[in-house]
């Protein structure tokens, strides 16, 4: 374009000419922001001058501002996920202390496109909801991202009703957005609603050099639909071929692992076992790549942070801004990760060590080090895999569910949710306590139900009784004491659940029992569809001068 070759040229000029003050700031921050697409390095560079004269100064929203150029960065495919994540979180509490809006918005958007990047889509979803009322607020163009990123990551828990609405919300707002274009056909899809889709998909097949694979998935599940397989193949393979040219890997194999398993299919049907057996092995190495530990350096990443200054973000809900599932996963992992973080550094010290010795020629205190160094790697992997698996079970019912039922330990589900809600409220409020109680019928055992959504289920009701109890302990003091009771029973072929309180309810009729902005995002009319999905049903009592009791009820088990 005209004059944009230009523009870093004059800025470059005046900043040659600048003084060493908040303009200067400005001047630097606009250069990192130019290259902070395309040119990694530069962009680096020159918002860490722009953080280092801003903490001088004491500029605090020019040091955010810098701080988000490297979240943005490090965004970028082939760059590090929980790096970009990592200045996110650091430049969040200072926009937020500089009552900067727009800003807030970008950062934790910021952080809920590293969640989805690395296929968190609950928590992602989360994160959103949480931002989506000041988008809504301001109406800006940010707006338009929080309804796609909502319907791409609803789209991933198979909740296709959100998905549509806010798919349908940001057309409007962004109607030349492929992805978003893509995810409306591909919801469409998968309520067999053909025509819709196609519809939807016309607008990118004019332009079909520049479709992603998302759209190329999409279409291609369209023509399988429309029992056009050579089309259906044709699509499927353009967007593995897109996979094969990305550098985003962690995204790219997700949409990878969709086109090889639509091909396995597609060459079912024609009969044609080689091919369908190369798209399977194809199908199995993408969803390695989806399966590797990358979860613990991102969540590590955020949680060093969180642990520095572990007291200012329980006063000012840093933790619960990531939602209450992640406080409970947080306060699980932390020692594991203390470790790992430990170990760390000891082998950063005696790296340089190590260099030091190498230099001066002693090779015995090289070896010496070098075993040290490996030992405690040993022990980082150990810790490292430790955190995994914690990451791994907690993470299970909050992920994308596959909507098989399977047999499940319903009171050891129960009482995993119970523990992570009170963990959440106690991060949020650390003078917050309850009495909780529990009551499981052994007779219960397992059943068979969709442990994912059921585990949502759960989670709301129970987090809707902490609130109820908060609230009410706000307003009464020393005079209430906070009770929320989790029990189950075996009842005439039906196994009931109960979620009791002891603070009585007046807005159970608009099916939530929070105000607007303060919920998890599910809503109890989201639990009253997953139990109705699972042939039980939802009741809710109130006594009078008692508190309230949800019912969850399987028939027939």
């Amino acid at each position: 374009m005209p004059g944009q070759s230009t523009y870093p040229d004059s800025l470059r000029n005046a900043l040659a000419a600048s003084k060493p003050d908040t303009n200067r700031v400005l001047l630097l921050e606009a250069l990192g922001r130019h290259y902070q697409f395309n040119n990694h390095d530069s962009a680096l560079m020159y918002a860490d001058s722009g953080i280092n004269l801003s903490k001088k100064l004491k500029y605090i929203k020019g040091e955010a501002l810098c701080l988000q150029i490297k979240a943005t960065s490090y965004r970028m495919p082939g760059r590090s996920a929980a790096q970009g994540m990592y200045y996110a979180m650091k430049a969040l509490p200072l926009f937020e202390k500089q009552k900067e809006p727009e800003n807030i918005i970008i950062c934790k958007l910021l952080i809920g496109w590293t969640l989805e990047n690395q296929q968190y889509p609950r928590l992602c979803v989360d994160y959103v909801l949480k931002v989506l009322p000041a988008a809504e607020q301001i109406n800006s163009k940010w707006l338009g991202y929080c309804y796609t990123t909502l319907a791409i990551n609803y789209k991933n828990l198979n909740i296709l009703d959100s998905a549509l609405l806010f798919g349908l919300k940001a057309d409007p707002l962004m109607p030349n957005d492929d992805s978003n274009i893509a995810t409306i056909a591909a919801v469409y899809l998968k309520m067999h609603e053909t025509a819709a889709a196609e519809r939807y998909l016309s607008r990118s097949i004019k332009h079909i050099e520049h479709v992603n694979s998302h759209t190329l998935n999409t279409l291609s599940e369209l023509y399988k639909q429309k029992k056009q397989v050579d089309s259906a193949i044709y699509f499927a393979k353009e967007a593995l071929e897109g996979y094969t040219v990305s550098n985003n890997e962690k995204r790219a194999a997700a949409q990878a692992e969709i086109a090889a398993t639509i091909l396995k299919d597609l060459y079912q049907m024609k009969s044609l076992r080689d091919s369908m057996t190369t798209y399977m092995q194809v199908s199995s190495a993408a969803k390695d790549i989806l399966n590797r530990q990358e979860k613990v350096n991102l969540i590590s990443m955020l949680l060093n942070e969180q642990s520095q200054r572990q007291a200012q973000l329980i006063q000012s809900e840093k933790m619960a801004s990531l939602g209450e599932l992640t406080a409970g996963i947080a306060h699980e992992i932390q020692n594991p990760l203390n470790f790992v973080n430990n170990f760390s550094e000891v082998n950063k010290e005696l790296l340089g060590e190590l260099k030091d010795e190498a230099e001066k020629g002693n090779i015995d205190q090289v070896k010496a080090i070098a075993d040290s160094v490996i030992e405690n790697q040993e022990k980082i992997n150990h810790h490292g895999e430790k955190a995994d698996d914690i990451v791994k079970g907690m993470l299970q019912h909050s992920g994308s569910s596959s909507g098989q039922q399977e047999p499940t330990d319903i009171n050891a589900l129960c009482n995993e949710y119970l523990r992570l809600a009170y963990h959440g409220f106690r991060a949020k409020d650390k003078f917050f306590n309850a009495d909780l109680k529990t009551s499981f019928d052994e007779s219960v055992g397992k059943i068979n139900v969709v442990p994912q959504e059921i585990g949502r289920v759960m989670l709301n009701l129970i987090n809707n009784a902490f609130y109820a109890v908060q609230e009410k302990k706000k307003k009464l003091g020393t005079g209430f004491e906070p009770r929320v009771s989790v029990s189950s029973s075996r009842t005439d072929g039906n196994v009931e659940i109960r979620v009791s309180d002891n603070q009585r309810r007046h807005m159970i009729k608009r099916k939530t029992t929070k105000p607007t902005g303060e919920g998890t995002g599910l809503g109890l009319s989201l639990v009253y569809d997953i139990m109705k999905g699972h042939g039980g049903d939802l009741t809710v009592k109130t006594k009078e001068g008692t508190g309230s009791e949800f019912l969850v009820v399987f028939r027939n088990i």
